[in-house]
């Protein structure tokens, strides 16, 4: 009797447990075909060059460049990430200022001007007309900044017979920078922190490119390049 009950059992738990597999086969059968689905209609939609060029062309123009576009356009997600992307497109605000926008030009006319005043400050003399053309395009075109100019000229070796003291290169870069004469309590100031920086650095022209970072860094340097057009 009781062995016929232990068998009814398990007979009713291989029934249940089956259904229980069945169930759940079906129902992820069901989700699959759903996906798939889905699926087709994203890849047919993420591959419609008509759709996507218009995208595209919303999405950039002169004034923006978005570096993850690439990441967007030809990242291929999956479907979740798909809607993800879609959906910040379509709730997409353009932003009040100009993102990573490319700057113009600076003035050229006025940046040469000041490159002559550099040369007569620095070095006595006038700079050649070769050169004066060479830094001036390189500077307005802002393939290198007014500060790295500065910090090229401590390479010199003119530089480095006329002025062989640390004291006297921090002289004559500020007198070059901002076409004066430092009064003695700025000198003073910069040749402290000159010594601080070779202690920190153990290196001369570190320690000088360090004063170089900091002489530019006040608001006087940053009225000289927006005059220059360099902002």
């Amino acid at each position: 009797m009781r062995s016929k009950l232990i068998k009814k059992i398990i007979a009713l738990s291989l029934v249940f447990s089956s259904a229980f597999v069945v169930g759940n086969n079906v129902t992820s059968k069901l989700i699959t075909v759903q996906a798939d689905d889905d699926w087709d209609d994203y890849y047919d939609d993420w591959y419609d060059d008509d759709y996507y060029e218009d995208l595209y062309d919303d999405y950039y123009d002169d004034d923006y460049y978005y570096d993850d576009w690439d990441d967007y356009y030809y990242f291929r997600p999956g479907y979740d990430q798909y809607r993800y992307w879609l959906d910040g497109y379509n709730n997409f605000q353009r932003p009040s200022t100009n993102y990573n926008q490319i700057k113009s030009p600076g003035n050229s006319q006025r940046i040469s001007s000041y490159l002559k005043n550099v040369y007569r400050n620095i070095f006595n003399r006038e700079i050649d007309q070769q050169g004066l053309d060479y830094w001036t395009n390189k500077i307005s075109n802002r393939e290198i900044s007014l500060v790295d100019f500065f910090k090229n000229i401590l390479a010199e070796n003119e530089f480095k017979q006329i002025a062989p003291t640390p004291q006297e290169k921090i002289r004559l870069l500020y007198k070059g920078i901002f076409e004066r004469e430092a009064d003695v309590a700025g000198f003073n100031y910069w040749v402290s922190q000159y010594e601080r920086e070779l202690n920190r650095t153990r290196n001369e022209i570190n320690a000088l490119r360090n004063v170089i970072d900091g002489m530019t860094s006040g608001q006087e340097f940053k009225q000289l390049l927006s005059k220059l057009a360099l902002n």
